[in-house]
């Protein structure tokens, strides 16, 4: 499964960035931020966040990468 996997198939573009994990600004939809071997996921409710998660560990995985939970922080 991949974020864009979410987009559906709606013709409204109100109705598919509602569907779109992450925030608009500007008219873009930011989903991540990274920084050196850091990275910020960006999600509009609870939902989306655990699906964005539950992807970067799987992810992670198949390069032999993981998730540092001790440094990992949620914020609202």
């Amino acid at each position: 499964m991949s974020w864009q996997h979410l987009r559906g198939d709606e013709d409204d573009e109100n109705d598919k960035a509602k569907l779109l994990p992450g925030i608009r600004i500007n008219g873009q939809n930011l989903t991540h931020l990274r920084f050196a071997d850091d990275i910020v996921l960006v999600a509009s409710n609870p939902k989306a966040a655990s699906l964005m998660i539950q992807e970067l560990v799987e992810m992670c995985g198949k390069v032999g990468l993981r998730m540092n939970t001790n440094k990992t922080k949620v914020m609202r």
